[in-house]
């Protein structure tokens, strides 16, 4: 079961950098896929005042990240596990980036969430993707700050950059030192494509999938 358990130790620093390489990576593909289709995507209007800021960021930063995580990683992935590994994590990733709308915001939202049900696996608890999903969710916010202000560059630059530097910094420090326990690794099972045959979710992808085309090309 996915739940919020305590993750299992020495997995952190690793798992935040593969979410961030995903994202990095997710980001760029729905940048091009956007320029392809001329679509520039519609972001969330922060206010300048700093209380109003706060509570814009507890309803698109704190909110979605808790409330998604425990959907999409806890429930849906957590159903799908016994499964096999790889069948739960892409079946969960595929309908976490269809929900996202339009065709780039679900390009990125894939990767993010095959990297978000990839930590869940590996360190058997949703604690992590939560704080993952918020940091990219803050870091979005900081940006959309920036360039409707004309300020906020630093902060915006210490979540992109920074703050995954210092843990690289880390990781690479750890790096060396023996491991007293074996690794995680991803079961196997059903394949992907057996996902296909589950009514429930190819109905419900179906019906998401109809909602994207519709919101990409209207």
């Amino acid at each position: 079961r996915m739940a919020l358990r305590r993750p299992r130790p020495g997995l952190g620093k690793g798992l935040f950098l593969l979410f961030w390489l995903a994202m990095m990576a997710g980001n760029g593909a729905a940048n091009l896929l956007g320029r392809a289709l001329g679509r520039v995507e519609s972001r969330v209007e922060v206010p300048a005042d700093p209380g109003l800021l706060f509570l814009v960021w507890l309803a698109v930063g704190l909110v979605p990240a808790v409330g998604e995580e425990l959907l999409f990683r806890g429930l849906l992935q957590g159903w799908l596990r016994p499964y096999g590994s790889w069948l739960s994590i892409v079946g969960q990733a595929v309908l976490f980036a269809l929900l996202h709308g339009s065709g780039p915001a679900c390009l990125s939202a894939l990767f993010g969430g095959l990297a978000l049900g990839l930590c869940a696996e590996y360190s058997g608890s949703i604690l992590w993707g939560m704080a993952f999903h918020l940091y990219n969710n803050t870091m979005a916010l900081a940006a959309q700050y920036e360039v409707q202000y004309g300020s906020g560059l630093f902060v915006q630059l210490a979540l992109q950059f920074g703050l995954p530097l210092v843990v690289l910094c880390l990781w690479l420090a750890e790096a060396g030192r023996p491991v007293g326990r074996k690794r995680p690794r991803l079961r196997p099972g059903l394949p992907v494509s057996a996902l296909l045959k589950s009514p429930g979710w190819a109905a419900s992808g179906a019906i998401l999938l109809a909602n994207v085309i519709f919101t990409t090309l209207r």
